[in-house]
């Protein structure tokens, strides 16, 4: 990457000097506008919101799914929850997944569908033929509780569910 950005910049300076438009004004790479490729990985971002350096969070995507882990109970009548887990401890297979998300009745998600994470919250993005759908994992108003937002736009959740209880089973 780093050589083919060198060749671009070279030729953008020497097209610059060739064109005729009267300038000699050589381009420095200060002045080309240049957007890197971005690996498909989550962004981290502050509790505001704004994306921050990996290397600036105090943890890690592995370290903020374990914070969660575990089976959290929205209907305790239907024993329905969010489940939580390891994926060499589900029962599902997912190639390449470390963590499972599952919803009772609903979804699955794993650590690759993850857009974006804080300390205490995760945001998935599920892609289908009817289209994104995102979801985003939280602590309640302790960590005695957790909730899970869901929408069709990243921001703005349609319903939440409500897990008051962690099964210990």
């Amino acid at each position: 990457m780093r050589k083919s950005l060198i060749v671009m910049v070279m030729c953008l300076v020497v097209a610059s000097g060739c064109m005729g438009c009267g300038s000699e004004k050589e381009l420095s790479v200060n002045d080309v506008e240049i957007n890197p490729i971005v690996e498909d990985k989550p962004v981290v971002v502050d509790e505001n919101g704004k994306a921050i350096k990996s290397d600036k969070i105090a943890d890690d995507l592995e370290t903020v799914f374990e914070k969660f882990e575990g089976s959290w109970i929205f209907d305790s009548r239907r024993g329905a929850a969010v489940m939580i887990e390891r994926a060499n401890d589900t029962d599902y297979v997912l190639p390449g997944a470390s963590w499972v998300v599952a919803i009772s009745g609903g979804d699955i998600m794993t650590d690759k569908d993850v857009v974006e994470y804080t300390q205490s919250t995760i945001s998935f993005c599920k892609k289908n033929s009817d289209g994104d759908y995102y979801y985003k994992l939280s602590f309640g108003d302790d960590v005695k509780s957790i909730e899970m937002a869901c929408g069709d736009t990243q921001n703005a959740a349609d319903s939440v569910l409500i897990c008051n209880e962690k099964s210990e089973g």
